[in-house]
């Protein structure tokens, strides 16, 4: 019989093994992501001239299309019924930004209907029930981990919806705002524009329809194949801070929008000193600090003697479940759960991930934990989206693109994963 054992062949055969071996395990390297990290910090750079625009100015700077939008808009009041989607993520201020451009493009031309103002909270006039939008699966049952407002969409839903905007003389404006359109059920919202559509069509078929809502929503649209030409798609670039002055002014918007009615209202200026002093460090949590969490225990609690990227996931983890409710913090999810999941999702992820820091994601794809004994298993999707903790581009395809908000959370989760604890670690990308 032949000896193989010093064939040049069986040599070839080893190296190929080893370095496919090794190319796998570097697909799944957290180390892979600090390369990207890198360009996602918000380097803070002292400026000369003080005076900015303000923060509506800045949204302008960063969106023409959005312009173009809105004078093309006011010049072609004719058109069929169609929908446009203007999608942003969470606390990206969609309604107080937008709201003011369509003042100022059709003037008194239009109509404003905040789904959860107007429909969610009139419970009796629109038969408002919960019903069950994200589950985790246990050995012993499912779990509902978040329910989401759902109604039935017939003649009268649509005739009570209209009313709103409706006016004396019994006419609709040439133009109509959905607002908070992703804190409705999807299946909700997937009969609303759909039945809205054929409404109009037959009542008032030149009218424009405006959707305020996150990517996310605007995504399960494309799932649904209702979009075709109905809906248009526009995204809102988001604003970087980039200088202190951007940063100043930020935290100030915030404060004026989130303590309007808080005596005594956080000093802007003293909150803004307290960002440059504790993250002049870790510069890309300036950005975190400042996307809703301005004034609150994020900043209060974090000082020299703590990890700030703990500190940072904590506060961020819990706006999820106690905020956006997705999902729902409840008994029979708990903390650890929540970021076990999140840490194995993260970390399956990075062999897709692209230099832009978005990864790939079925709609369909499960992630399953092991914890305390039990198995827990969930739609991967399900338990990001709208959770505030990403951005995705929307996608005809199945697979999504997601990319985690702020970006380093990436690796802290995944480390967590790679080392089977959730213990405290420092060694995220400097």
């Amino acid at each position: 019989m032949r000896n193989f054992a010093n064939s040049p062949l069986i040599y070839l055969l080893v190296i190929f093994v080893i370095g496919c071996s090794s190319h796998i395990q570097n697909l799944n390297d957290p180390n892979r992501l600090c390369e990207i990290e890198q360009q996602y910090k918000s380097v803070i750079v002292k400026v000369n001239d003080s005076s900015v625009a303000n923060y509506s100015q800045l949204f302008l700077d960063k969106n023409p299309h959005i312009i173009s939008y809105f004078e093309g808009l006011q010049q072609e009041k004719s058109k069929n019924v169609h929908f446009t989607y203007l999608y942003a993520e969470a606390g990206y201020g969609k309604s107080s930004i937008i709201k003011p451009l369509i003042q100022t493009y059709l003037q008194d031309d239009y109509g404003f209907i905040s789904l959860k103002k107007d429909v969610i909270e009139e419970v009796e006039l629109f038969k408002i029930s919960m019903k069950c939008d994200v589950a985790l699966s246990s050995q012993e049952d499912d779990i509902c981990l978040n329910k989401l407002p759902y109604f039935e969409v017939n003649t009268a839903f649509l005739d009570s919806l209209l009313s709103f905007v409706t006016t004396e003389h019994g006419t609709l404006p040439s133009c109509i705002v959905l607002d908070d359109f992703d804190e409705i059920h999807p299946e909700s919202a997937l009969n609303l524009i759909d039945k809205l559509y054929d409404y109009l069509t037959l009542s008032a078929p030149h009218t424009q329809i405006i959707i305020l809502g996150r990517p996310e929503a605007y995504w399960e649209l494309h799932q649904a194949n209702i979009l075709s030409d109905k809906i248009t798609g526009l995204g809102l670039t988001p604003i970087q801070i980039d200088n202190e002055d951007k940063l100043k002014l930020r935290i100030k918007y915030h404060i004026d929008a989130n303590y309007a009615f808080t005596y005594p209202k956080p000093n802007s200026e003293e909150v803004f000193e307290s960002i440059l002093l504790k993250t002049k460090e870790y510069p890309s949590l300036a950005y975190t600090l400042t996307n809703n969490h301005v004034g609150s225990i994020a900043i209060e609690n974090i000082d020299s003697s703590q990890n700030y990227y703990d500190v940072m996931v904590a506060e961020i983890l819990n706006r999820a479940m106690y905020k956006h409710n997705r999902p729902a913090n409840q008994e029979k999810l708990t903390y650890q759960i929540y970021l076990k999941l999140l840490s194995k999702i993260a970390y399956e992820s990075i062999a897709t991930i692209s230099n832009e820091g978005y990864f790939s994601l079925n709609h369909s794809a499960k992630t399953s934990i092991h914890y305390e004994g039990k198995t827990y298993t969930v739609n991967s999707y399900d338990i990001l989206a709208r959770s505030g903790l990403i951005q995705c581009e929307p996608s005809q395809k199945q697979e999504l693109s997601i990319k985690f908000i702020p970006f380093w959370l990436h690796k802290y989760f995944a480390e967590l994963h790679l080392n089977e604890n959730l213990t405290v670690r420092e060694t995220l990308c400097n």
